[in-house]
């Protein structure tokens, strides 16, 4: 299996002087590589909107731990790198592990009656989310259905169950903007 590909991170702002400047530049602090052998790379995250353009801390360190939702009144941004899954060492029991690892916010759902994903338990994350595939096919993986995507599609997530799987013979890629709604989840079903 290939490595993953390190994702340089440029954040730019403004100093005391009110000057554009570089703040940060170099590889994604926050890399998290998963037990199915896809990456989290988390970028930047801010827990409460709209965020303080002023604030020069590193919101992509990492120091914050990673979460599978955001903030529910705030936003993340990552992207994930996803290898193709071996099914032969990837349980549905091993895939559930793993999810309420990540799921240490509280706001993602993983339902009951919901059928197995081929890569990733079928869930849902109390949020608005961006997705943009730039690199392989994924699969939307719904509970009655799949929807292929591929380099350029791009999805709008709102809170509804799902999953993603790799349909590529290398590592695949994806894009999140994820947006907390402040609601109260909806009951898992």
């Amino acid at each position: 299996m290939s490595e993953h590909r390190p994702v340089r991170r440029v954040v730019t702002g403004n100093d005391a002087q009110g000057r554009s400047v570089v703040l940060f530049d170099g590889p994604a602090p926050n890399t998290n590589p998963r037990p199915n052998g896809s990456c989290f790379n988390e970028l930047w995250t801010f827990d409460n909107g709209p965020p303080r353009l002023s604030d020069t801390h590193d919101e992509g360190s990492r120091e914050r731990p990673l979460r599978h939702s955001p903030p529910p009144f705030g936003a993340h941004f990552r992207m994930i790198e996803s290898r193709p899954v071996d099914q032969a060492i990837y349980s549905p029991e091993i895939a559930k592990q793993n999810f309420e690892a990540m799921n240490t916010g509280g706001h993602s759902q993983m339902p009951v009656q919901a059928r197995e994903s081929r890569q990733f338990p079928l869930h849902r994350t109390i949020s608005v989310d961006y997705g943009i595939i730039y690199d392989g096919d994924f699969n939307q993986v719904l509970p009655d259905r799949d929807v292929l995507m591929h380099p350029g599609d791009i999805i709008v997530q709102l809170g509804h169950i799902h999953s993603w799987a790799n349909q590529s013979p290398h590592n695949a890629s994806i894009a999140f903007v994820m947006i907390g709604s402040g609601d109260a989840p909806p009951k898992a079903g």
